[in-house]
């Protein structure tokens, strides 16, 4: 479920910004945010798997980042290159 959650969360990201609601600038924080959820989940996995109190955590991390996408793509900041007037 996390992998899935992650991926949405990716995918949300590239089509906010293919469609201009995302700036360059914007997606670099929310990937970087993306990122550090990658390498948690990577640090868990060590012992060969996740405990419930690790997945609730990702969970956190993953909402908390959906809700930035959010934020960011409702805050009317385009980007220049895809303008529509």
């Amino acid at each position: 479920m996390i992998d899935s959650y992650q991926r949405q969360a990716k995918m949300r990201i590239n089509d906010g910004v293919r469609r201009g609601l995302i700036t360059r600038g914007e997606a670099y924080k929310l990937s970087r945010f993306y990122d550090n959820i990658e390498r948690k989940e990577n640090r868990f996995m060590r012992n060969g798997r996740i405990s419930r109190s690790e997945a609730r955590e990702l969970n956190d991390d993953l909402d908390q980042l959906n809700r930035m996408i959010t934020r960011e793509k409702r805050d009317f900041e385009r980007n220049r290159n895809n303008r529509r007037f």
